[in-house]
């Protein structure tokens, strides 16, 4: 599986879900501009790449314990993406 190459839409790859895009002087991106059900597939998509990456790593991550994390690594994920508009 090559990182670059992951589509999750037929649209839009992977590596773009997180790009910003600039137009009218605002930054925004595609998980920003998505409706809640769309991010949160895209946080999921995000954590199990990472899940990914950790097992493959040889650093002794266990598959089943991080699949079970799966959730919170997701859930921090889209807290991190969370727009400040103060």
């Amino acid at each position: 599986m090559s990182d670059s190459n992951i589509n999750v839409n037929n649209s839009v790859s992977f590596d773009d879900y997180l790009k910003l895009r600039h137009s009218s002087g605002k930054a925004n991106s595609y998980y920003q501009d998505s409706g809640e059900l769309t991010q949160r597939a895209i946080a999921v998509s995000c954590a199990l790449e990472l899940i990914r990456a950790q097992v493959s790593s040889g650093s002794g991550y266990q598959l089943d314990a991080q699949l079970r994390q799966l959730s919170t690594f997701a859930d921090q994920i889209q807290d991190a993406l969370k727009v400040n508009d103060q």
